[in-house]
């Protein structure tokens, strides 16, 4: 890692007027590497990784951007914003989740997907964070949260009137029935739910569908924003919580709205379709910001496909999945490590994992959801300790709180801040 943490200090030394000295130079490559030791290492300077690493990077890349390793990515061909992506406006695509309520909706840099245009005007105003303007202002940085990207640096995004900002409904959400396959990510109707307790299985015309799609070779010339649209101008709020909400960071890093709920007048589609569903988008353009829900189309599955047979209904195709919850759960962590080599992996959120052939629709393996105790920490058996009780996680998060108390107060007696002594740092 030494290698990583000194990247990121040479940039910062080059990009600042006055540079680095050597002491310096020497000072924070020390602390990084300090800071390596936390839980989330990987939540300091994300929002800048990209032109720390530049030199790894396409000069012709427009865009660049950090994932979880949780997540399966769909058809970026069909569900990325392409066309607003490529005219130059924004600097930060988040991302999000989709919901039909209304109500206060957080606004943050997803850890599990954000992108940063891969320009000089947007790395000088990510540049303008507070604490990454010179040796200095990075000195002072207070220690840095367990999701600093979710927390302080999206404080900092949102509430700079010079960082254009598109958010987007891209994440496949839970409890629905989610594909993944040579079409993507999809999700699906409770229809396909296996019944009775037996094990799923999947029309023969739907196994056609999802094998035989293919990316497209460009992107389609749709616009994401059409007549049908409504728009909303909307007032954001900053360093508190939306009412009866709690978040996992500081709440003064807080940013909301108060979204719209989807068009009353237009929440019912045919029966076999379902409800009709609406993509929520976000913009901040020149401190200027507004909500636009759209009508959301039916995944084709003829096209790039197939043609022919029962065409799925009641499918929509997203940018990603997020496995965050689901990878905890033991019918998960069953999957064999080795297994034969599926086109279709469907995962039942009430009932199991399944995989199948997309050219025999035979079903490769089930792997049935079981009753247990879910936490933060993992998922057990009914009755059995959480992983978080136990005695070796007990130890681990008092090394961690040791670790945090003795960082904060060494740095504060660099600084001048506090007097005293400094023990050695903790071991882990």
């Amino acid at each position: 890692m030494r290698i990583v943490w000194a990247a990121h200090r040479d940039y910062f030394c080059a990009r600042w007027k006055r540079g680095c000295s050597r002491s310096q130079r020497r000072l924070m490559l020390d602390d990084m590497i300090t800071l390596d030791h936390l839980s989330t290492p990987q939540s300091v300077y994300p929002i800048l990784r990209g032109w720390v690493f530049r030199k790894y990077l396409n000069p012709r890349t427009r865009w660049w951007g950090y994932c979880d390793s949780d997540i399966f990515v769909g058809d970026f061909s069909r569900t990325f914003p392409y066309d607003l992506a490529l005219d130059d406006t924004f600097d930060v695509l988040m991302p999000t989740e989709p919901s039909d309520n209304g109500g206060g909706r957080l606004i943050f840099m997803r850890g599990h997907m954000t992108f940063f245009r891969n320009s000089e005007t947007t790395e000088d105003r990510l540049l303008s964070f507070p604490h990454f303007k010179s040796f200095d202002t990075w000195d002072n940085m207070p220690l840095p949260g367990p999701s600093m990207g979710e927390a302080e640096y999206s404080h900092f995004v949102v509430g700079n009137p010079e960082i254009n900002i598109l958010s987007f409904d891209a994440m496949a959400p839970a409890p629905f029935v989610r594909s993944f396959s040579p079409a993507g990510i999809l999700t699906h109707p409770d229809s396909l739910r296996p019944k009775n307790n037996n094990p799923p299985t999947l029309p023969l015309s739907t196994i056609r569908h999802l094998s035989s799609a293919l990316p497209l070779n460009e992107p389609p010339p749709l616009s994401s924003f059409t007549d049908k649209a409504k728009s909303f101008s909307i007032t954001v709020n900053q360093g508190y919580t939306p009412p009866d909400y709690k978040v996992w960071f500081n709440s003064s890093f807080c940013s909301w709205y108060f979204a719209n709920a989807i068009p009353a007048e237009d929440n019912h589609a045919p029966a076999v379709v379902g409800k009709q569903k609406w993509k929520r988008y976000l913009t901040k353009i020149g401190g200027v910001w507004r909500e636009i829900l759209e009508p959301e189309n039916e995944w084709d599955g003829s096209v790039g496909g197939v043609d022919g047979g029962e065409r799925i209904r009641g499918s929509y195709t997203w940018l990603y999945a997020h496995w965050q919850e689901d990878k905890k759960t033991s019918h998960w962590r069953a999957l064999p490590s080795h297994p034969p080599l599926p086109n279709i992996l469907v995962s039942y959120f009430y009932d199991g994992l399944a995989a199948f052939d997309g050219d025999t629709g035979e079903r490769i393996f089930w792997l049935p959801k079981k009753e247990e105790s879910c936490a933060v920490d993992g998922c057990v058996n009914i009755g059995s300790p959480l992983p978080g009780s136990r005695p070796e996680m007990l130890a681990w998060r008092d090394a961690r709180s040791d670790f945090v108390q003795w960082y904060v107060h060494s740095k504060q007696v660099r600084l001048g801040i506090e007097t005293g002594t400094v023990g050695p740092q903790p071991s882990e």
